[in-house]
């Protein structure tokens, strides 16, 4: 607000579709422009390592269908999404109602409403953080038993076995890379190239708790502020 002269309400409700129960939006705030229009507020905090996604006025794809579904829900025409990078670093952008893009949204949402909510019936299994955060979550408990896998795995895990080699190959390969890079580099903090681009090997200190000492010196303590941390590994045996 202080940067921009931009007014943020905040709503201390959900909102919903007037034609789809299923759509809803739990928006940070309202904005009213100059022109008295309301508008989407929405704000991201953002890791330095992720500052390249915000470079030149991006905005990484599931903010912008995060804006985008609000944008359908609420009826509204604009958005403000606001980023704080790395704690210190702040930028905003404006983001306009996508009329095909909320289609594809509504189309999506609806089918998974009616096929995968009501019918209970779980969607397919895909490479997202999403699927893997819900399977982590669902099974996170385990039984010690063994379970007949269908032949139709086989193929699965053959792809599986053969991209974790592949894994292990470009991990060794990123190594060696990095090795020559530090070798470059010597005892200096930077180096840089011609065309600009700057390579960084620093220092960096940690303060490290010996539990092991800890553990052996003042078991009391310890036993105080030791917490079970339990989840489940994937592994494969011939």
């Amino acid at each position: 607000m202080n940067r921009t002269g931009l007014k943020v309400r905040q709503k201390h409700f959900m909102m919903f579709h007037p034609r789809f129960p299923f759509m809803f939006a739990d928006v940070d705030g309202i904005v009213t422009d100059e022109r008295g229009e309301k508008c989407i507020f929405e704000a991201k905090t953002v890791s330095q390592y992720r500052e390249d996604e915000w470079k030149n006025g991006k905005i990484p794809t599931e903010y912008m269908m995060q804006v985008q579904h609000y944008l359908a829900v609420c009826n509204m025409q604009k958005a403000y999404i606001a980023a704080l990078i790395g704690g210190n670093h702040f930028i905003y952008y404006t983001i306009l109602r996508d009329e095909e893009m909320i289609a594809d949204l509504v189309y999506a949402e609806k089918k998974f409403w009616e096929y995968n909510v009501k019918c209970d019936i779980r969607p397919e299994i895909d490479d997202s953080e999403a699927t893997k955060e819900f399977l982590d979550r669902k099974y996170k408990e385990s039984v010690k038993d063994s379970v007949p896998l269908d032949r139709s795995l086989v193929k699965v895990l053959e792809e599986y076995q053969d991209v974790s080699d592949q894994l292990k190959d470009m991990e060794k390969r990123k190594i060696g890379l990095s090795n020559q890079l530090k070798a470059a580099l010597g005892e200096h903090e930077e180096g840089k190239f011609e065309n600009g681009q700057i390579v960084r090997w620093k220092r960096i200190e940690k303060n490290l708790l010996d539990s092991k000492r800890l553990k052996a010196e003042k078991p009391e303590i310890y036993n105080q502020y030791t917490s079970v941390n339990a989840y489940r590994t994937l592994s494969i045996a011939s």
